[in-house]
C-alpha cells in the first residue's frame, strides 16, 4: 500500500515547479533581449537574409506599460496606420501609446511575457510557504502539526488575497491536496 502513495507529490513539488518555470522563462527572455541576438538580427538584416523577419520579431523590444499607467489601462484597440499596416493602440486614461504592427507573433510574445509574469509572481508569493512546508514534510510528531497549520493557512490566505495569478480554487485545491499527501506519507 505504501507504493501507491509514493506516486503522489507533495507541496514542495508545486513550489519547485514554479521556481524552475520562472528560471527557464527568465533565461529565455534574457537571451532574446540580449546583445548577442541583437547582433544576429543586425547581421541578418545587412545580409538581406530570409530569416531576418522572424529573428527581428523575436528581438524587438516591446516597451512595457509603466507601472504608474497599469491602473489606468482602459483597453486595446487596432487602427490602420501609414502604409496600411495595422497597429495596436494601448488605450490609457489621458494618453495612448503605439505598439508594434499587429501580428500573430505579438499575441505569442504577449502570452510568453504573461507566462513569465505569472511564474515570477507565483514564486514570489509561494516562497514564504517553503519553510513551513519543509517542516511539514519532515515532521513526525502529529501533535506539533497543529502549531504548523496556523502559519501555513495564514500564508495561504495572504496568497489568496494578494497574488494576481495563484488566487483561484483549482490552484489551492491542488496545493492543499499535496499537503494532504505529505501527511498521508508520514
Amino acid at each position: 500500500m505504501y507504493d501507491i502513495y509514493r506516486s503522489f507529490t507533495g507541496p514542495l513539488t508545486e513550489l519547485n515547479f514554479w521556481a524552475e518555470r520562472a528560471a527557464n522563462l527568465n533565461s529565455v527572455h534574457d537571451q532574446l533581449m540580449g546583445e548577442k541576438i541583437q547582433k544576429v538580427v543586425k547581421v541578418l538584416e545587412l545580409a538581406v537574409s530570409t530569416y531576418y523577419p522572424a529573428f527581428k520579431r523575436w528581438a524587438v523590444l516591446v516597451p512595457a506599460v509603466p507601472a504608474a499607467f497599469k491602473s489606468r489601462v482602459q483597453g486595446v484597440g487596432r487602427e490602420k496606420g501609414q502604409g496600411g499596416y495595422q497597429h495596436t493602440r494601448l488605450l490609457v486614461a489621458g494618453c495612448t501609446a503605439k505598439r508594434l504592427p499587429a501580428t500573430n507573433y505579438q499575441g505569442l510574445q504577449n502570452e510568453a511575457e504573461l507566462a513569465r509574469e505569472e511564474a515570477n509572481d507565483n514564486v514570489k508569493f509561494l516562497q514564504p510557504l517553503r519553510k513551513y512546508l519543509d517542516k511539514l514534510n519532515m515532521m513526525d510528531d502529529f501533535q506539533a502539526l497543529v502549531d504548523l497549520f496556523k502559519p501555513i493557512f495564514h500564508t495561504l490566505m495572504l496568497i489568496w488575497k494578494h497574488s494576481r495569478f495563484y488566487n483561484n480554487a483549482a490552484r489551492f485545491v491542488t496545493l492543499v491536496q499535496q499537503m494532504c499527501n505529505d501527511l498521508i506519507m508520514q
